[in-house]
């Protein structure tokens, strides 16, 4: 009896569909696996916590420039509301750190009145000296903000061992260090410009005011000062780089001022972008100063 053998299922002549890409994969999975998966990658790359909650936090969607704008500013201002110092030294670092970075981008804008000559530079300071009073409160609330922005960051920085080299390691250390240079470099500043020589000058209107031109032309005739200047406005651009994703991101920062997640990468890149502008800005004015005395 002959055994007959059971027909094999035709095979289909079509290739198998396409698997879909990773990374297609990835975009239909949840946030939160996606943020999972962010924070397994950075965990296994060794970086630091707090780059691993930003990790986190920039898994999901996020959005445009334009459109982060108005968040932005509004958590802004929701922040410069709440003070400069705050119950814990972490939302003190942060919370300083909004009013010095908006007194930087202010002090910038200022600075390029140089390059309107002496009447327009010495006219900007006349009006700032004519604030009298306010100008005496805001001069004292900046100094509240620098040291409640030093004194926490110095506490967090030799709580967590991040200025020890045996426990620590540039990514840890670079905001003490470079922090350090700035505290250094603002010493001088102070020093040469808000108490140095006051000089006086008669402007166009017949006011008398302090000739900050003569003061900024004799400070700066020297090409080494103009590189020292030059050299702590860099470092200071690269401190803003590093410490400004911290302020955006951080619960006792500007995410705890209601600044959504989709709007942190936009944040950061209009942080940065006006960190590369005030640098600038605080580099023009002394190289003009010294070509145009």
């Amino acid at each position: 009896m002959s055994k007959r053998r059971a027909k094999s299922p035709a095979r289909s002549s079509k290739p198998p569909p396409p698997r879909a890409p990773a990374a297609a994969a990835l975009e239909r999975a949840p946030a939160i696996l996606r943020a999972k998966n962010a924070a397994a990658r950075a965990a296994s790359t060794g970086i630091s916590a707090d780059e691993k909650l930003l990790a986190i936090a920039l898994a999901g969607p996020q959005i445009g420039i334009l459109a982060a704008f108005p968040p932005l500013l509004a958590a802004i201002l929701r922040r410069l509301a709440g003070g400069v110092v705050a119950s814990t030294s972490a939302g003190s670092v942060s919370a300083s750190a909004v009013l010095l970075i908006c007194f930087c981008v202010v002090h910038a804008a200022g600075n390029l009145a140089a390059f309107g000559g002496p009447e327009i530079l010495n006219a900007y300071g006349h009006k700032l000296h004519a604030m009298g009073w306010l100008l005496t409160f805001v001069e004292a609330y900046l100094a509240l903000a620098f040291v409640a922005h030093v004194a926490s960051a110095s506490f967090l920085t030799l709580k967590h061992g991040n200025a020890d080299p045996r426990r620590s390691s540039w990514t840890r250390a670079r905001l003490a260090v470079s922090g350090s240079v700035i505290l250094a470099f603002l010493v001088l500043h102070l020093k040469d410009v808000r108490f140095g020589p006051w000089y006086t000058t008669t402007l166009a209107d017949g006011a008398v005011a302090r000739d900050l031109w003569k003061l900024q032309a004799e400070l700066f005739a020297s090409p080494l000062m103009v590189a020292c200047y030059c050299a702590a406005s860099a470092i200071l651009c690269f401190h803003l780089f590093w410490g400004w994703p911290k302020t955006v991101k951080k619960p006792t920062g500007l995410a705890g001022a209601k600044l959504e997640r989709p709007a942190y990468t936009a944040a950061i890149t209009i942080g940065n972008a006006m960190a590369v502008g005030l640098t600038a800005a605080f580099i023009a004015a002394p190289i003009y100063t010294h070509l145009a005395r």
